[in-house]
């Protein structure tokens, strides 16, 4: 039986017809999955693996600053994390224990429960020290010491101006009556500069809107809205670029001089070292500006204010440091040191200078600074902050020694 030119057609045409139902179906959808902007590479649970205390604060807080989101929770080696992502091969922080970090419902690190405190203590990633557990944060240890309670208002890429606001707005409580910000001297200076800016513009009567906290890691990571390149990635076990150590390439290492304890060296990280040139005009004015802001907010709510001097990783092993090729390294000036504790005086503030109990640890060979590409103290360093501090406000709230 011949078949007619009719039904050849029909039989040819069924296929085309299906073949371009799909072709047109998979443009609609790669158009739509891009005007969407859905990510084939959910970079959100890529930006979930980043710790949290690597984040830029991002939540606008008053005219010009910002807090973390919350309540959160990280679970990981943050260190090691971070040092991998900056191009550490060599395993400096592989031992580093795995730490469950919380955060409360502002993004602060102190647990859910806590209600009433009788100190706050502000600052930046010192204080807020996100890679140890809340057991091992010095505030924790300050108010164990002191059996009082204690609220840790610390975050990362902050500064005075932004810790004022935070004891403004998070700091009081009906049983609160000290306050303590702590000031970092390795960048603190830049970043009020950053703040007081941001602030000024905020001030401007044409200012539009909010302070813009800057781009997040999240919007940084590449997006990939595209559902042909992602069935091509699946179909051919392709994968997106990511940046690996040649197999030979040597271990990747961070370290720029040796702390020297007895007959042992350690390989160090020195970073954030002030200089010891005076600082300029501005910048001072700024310093006192912010200084003095704090003292008068504190004051404004009843409290006693504080500010603890919290110092680089250089002055605390200064003496105990030599180059990589074994020559000593010169000391610290201590001009930064002076010019804020005269500042802080002025403004009515006490005073704590944590460098004395650090370097006390030191000489007796103890490391309180992570040692590899990174500025902050370790948890030996966190508790012996703890207990300077302690030290310092158990007389002036009458608490008896241990």
């Amino acid at each position: 039986m011949s078949t007619t030119p009719q039904a050849r057609s029909l039989r040819l045409a069924g296929p085309a017809i299906a073949l371009l139902t799909v072709v047109v179906t998979v443009l609609a959808l790669e158009i739509g999955f891009r005007l969407a902007g859905f990510d084939f590479e959910f970079k959100a649970r890529a930006f979930n693996k980043i710790p949290i205390f690597l984040r830029q604060p991002v939540v606008p807080v008053g005219p010009a600053f910002f807090r973390r989101p919350g309540p959160d929770r990280w679970q990981g080696q943050v260190l090691e994390t971070a040092y991998r992502m900056n191009g550490g091969v060599d395993g400096a922080y592989r031992d580093e224990p795995v730490v469950l970090v919380t955060y409360d419902s502002l993004g602060f690190r102190n647990p859910p429960d806590l209600h009433d405190w009788e100190i706050a203590v502000a600052g930046d990633s010192f204080t807020e020290l996100g890679f140890l557990s809340y057991e091992d944060l010095f505030t924790t240890r300050l108010g164990n010491l002191l059996k009082l309670r204690v609220k840790n208002l610390g975050v990362s890429y902050t500064s005075t101006f932004t810790q004022t606001f935070y004891l403004k707005a998070y700091g009081k409580s009906a049983s609160t009556t000290d306050a303590v910000v702590v000031f970092f001297e390795g960048n603190d200076v830049l970043e009020m500069a950053f703040e007081h800016q941001r602030l000024e513009n905020a001030a401007r009567p044409d200012a539009a809107g909010r302070a813009d906290p800057g781009p997040s890691r999240l919007e940084t990571l590449p997006k990939q809205s595209s559902l042909l390149k992602a069935a091509y990635r699946l179909l051919t076990r392709a994968r997106p670029n990511v940046r690996q150590a040649a197999p030979n390439a040597e271990a990747m290492t961070h370290a720029n001089a040796y702390f020297h304890s007895g007959a042992t060296q350690v390989a160090v990280t020195l970073d954030y070292a002030p200089g010891t040139r005076e600082l300029p005009a501005e910048a001072k004015s700024i310093l006192a500006d912010a200084i003095h802001g704090w003292g008068e907010t504190a004051r404004a709510l009843g409290l006693r204010p504080w500010l603890a001097y919290m110092p680089c990783k250089r002055r605390v092993l200064d003496g105990h440091l030599t180059s990589l090729d074994g020559q000593s390294l010169p000391i610290l000036g201590s001009d930064l040191p002076e010019l804020v504790r005269t500042l802080t005086t002025d403004a009515g503030v006490r005073f704590v200078d944590l460098t004395a109990t650090l370097r006390r640890e030191t000489d007796v060979g103890g490391l309180t600074y992570n040692p590899i590409a990174d500025t902050h103290l370790n948890r030996l360093g966190s508790l012996t902050v703890g207990d300077a501090l302690a030290d310092a406000l158990r007389p002036v709230l009458g608490v008896t020694p241990p």
